[in-house]
């Protein structure tokens, strides 16, 4: 099944020119192929990622301007062949102009979200103490159990509380970075001793799911769980929150499924096995 529907998601995002999941995706492959040693299909696949960052700020610029599909790839193509011919990124009318890898750098950096944090944070904005932490108390009960659970809303209470977005923008959200989170929730003293915290968190994850000895199967179910943190752009519960349910159905589903198996193989052993039965005598 995920040969079938891993092509089409493929398909919708590059027809969406959501070239951030595809690079991210790209580079989990390339963790995989790390490990068996195909150094060439290595190589392909960062030949392929270099393409896409070199046209990522076009496609940025032109995202919204046409409709998905063959239209909106034509004019990520002709606007890529400008910024080749003339260094300039063609923007639609009425928004920022950025540099060559103005849009890359601003999506990858955070610096200017944190910026604007910082120069509002206490006053005129006070620190949120704690309050976009609050859902990993629950995040990790499922909402069968927990129907009223809280919904993780963290990104677009952030973006209306610093000026990213307008009030009535209810159902728009802005990614909340870890480091800007830290500072948003306990100013520079919680950076400080956030970003400590994070290391530790991040190298207890990488001793547990990332040792040399695993098998190809452990390795894959650890790097599935510690991989989206490779690129912490969301506020902390809302990438982590759910890890310790992602990680007991995973071992749920393999355990099971191991037993299944197992159990399986070994009654066609022993029907494989067993002599055929005698054929009666005759009168």
């Amino acid at each position: 099944m995920g040969l079938i529907f891993l092509p089409l998601k493929i398909y919708w995002r590059v027809r969406l020119l959501f070239l951030t999941d595809i690079i991210l995706f790209m580079v989990f492959v390339i963790f995989l192929l790390w490990r068996d040693g195909k150094f060439k299909l290595l190589a392909l696949l960062s030949c392929a990622i270099l393409g896409l960052l070199a046209v990522y700020g076009t496609s940025t610029a032109i995202r919204h301007s046409a409709k998905p599909g063959l239209e909106k790839l034509s004019k990520a193509a002709d606007g890529f062949i400008e910024f080749v011919s003339t260094g300039k990124i063609k923007t639609a009318p009425g928004t920022a102009e950025f540099g060559r890898l103005g849009s890359l750098t601003k999506r990858m950096s955070h610096i200017w979200v944190f910026n604007a944090v910082d120069n509002k944070s206490p006053d005129p904005v006070p620190y949120w103490r704690g309050k976009t932490y609050r859902p990993l108390f629950t995040s990790f009960i499922p909402r069968v159990i927990y129907p009223d659970k809280p919904e993780e809303r963290s990104g677009g209470g952030f973006g209306r509380r610093y000026g990213f977005l307008d009030q009535h923008q209810a159902k728009t959200s802005l990614n909340l970075p870890w480091v800007t989170e830290m500072l948003a929730n306990f100013g520079p003293l919680g950076v400080v001793l956030g970003m400590g915290l994070a290391g530790m968190f991040l190298g207890f994850l990488d001793r547990l799911f990332n040792r040399a000895w695993m098998t190809d199967l452990e390795f894959t179910v650890g790097l599935t769980l510690i991989y989206p943190l490779v690129y912490p752009e969301s506020n902390f519960s809302a990438m982590a929150g759910s890890m310790l349910t992602l990680f007991i159905a995973l071992f749920l589903y393999f355990w099971v499924g191991s037993l299944v198996m197992s159990r399986a193989g070994l009654w066609l052993k022993r029907r494989g096995s067993s002599p055929p039965p005698e054929n009666p005598e005759l009168p």
